[in-house]
């Protein structure tokens, strides 16, 4: 018996704000097949968010909090993207050469999503140059705790 996966049916694109070309809001149109229920779609559309939050020091906790932050994200209805939990999985965090190709990777990222999420009262470097990149772009920044509070 064949299974339906969960699949885009569309994209949408259009910019958020007027004389503001490189800001994007990606709406993702998704249906989804729940086993055993595969004639019956339910739609979300669901807005991509930049999860920035601190990867170096101590990554075994930043790297839970950051899932933490993607969870939260996800939760209120939103699709997280946490490049810090993707790229160190095959870019070396220790190398300056890699860390730098990493963050340029995630530069490339936060132009893609509609808002940029930071996590916690520390800013590391790498943060900074991502809320510095959110910024001179006009991008909206939302700042939580490491609670997932939003102040």
């Amino acid at each position: 018996m064949a299974m339906k996966h969960h699949f885009i049916k569309k994209i949408k694109i259009y910019p958020l704000k007027k004389d503001v070309h490189l800001q994007w809001k990606l709406e993702v149109d998704v249906f989804l097949c729940l086993p055993g229920k595969e004639d019956s779609h339910m739609s979300i559309k669901k807005l991509i968010v930049y999860i920035c939050s601190p990867y170096a020091g101590d990554i075994k906790a930043n790297v839970e909090n950051a899932r933490r932050y993607c969870r939260f994200a996800a939760d209120s209805g939103y699709i997280p993207m946490a490049p810090h939990l993707l790229f160190p999985q095959f870019l070396d965090d220790t190398n300056p050469k890699e860390r730098e190709l990493g963050l340029e990777f995630g530069k490339a990222i936060i132009e893609k999503c509609s808002e940029v999420w930071v996590f916690g009262k520390h800013i590391s470097s790498g943060m900074e140059a991502e809320i510095n990149l959110a910024k001179q772009n006009n991008y909206r920044l939302r700042y939580f705790t490491d609670k997932c509070q939003e102040v």
